[in-house]
């Protein structure tokens, strides 16, 4: 009789220690949740920040953000026509 008295004693125990892990669980998931909420505002804030610096570097300093996307655009010309060079190489090789 004390078996099947302290069987169920574990039982109730085995019960009580999975409700318990269950609870666990959902509060880790909910804070896990809450923590990558706030590195997601904190990454919003700092690239919202570095926008708002260059929009205001580019009004006082108009003439340099003309010269940038100058060097932006011939980059892009530049890789363009590495493209293109390596296109007609390999047409003559194969």
């Amino acid at each position: 009789m004390t078996e099947s008295f302290a069987f169920k004693d574990l039982e109730a125990l085995m019960a009580e220690a999975d409700e318990l892990i269950q609870k666990i669980n959902r509060d880790a998931s909910m804070d896990a949740a809450e923590a990558h909420g706030r590195e997601l505002e904190k990454q919003t804030r700092q690239l919202e920040q570095i926008k708002s610096e260059l929009a205001v570097s580019k009004e006082a300093h108009p003439e340099k953000s003309s010269e940038s996307t100058g060097s932006a655009e011939g980059m892009h010309e530049a890789i363009e026509d590495i493209v293109e060079a390596m296109k007609n190489l390999k047409n003559k090789i194969f």
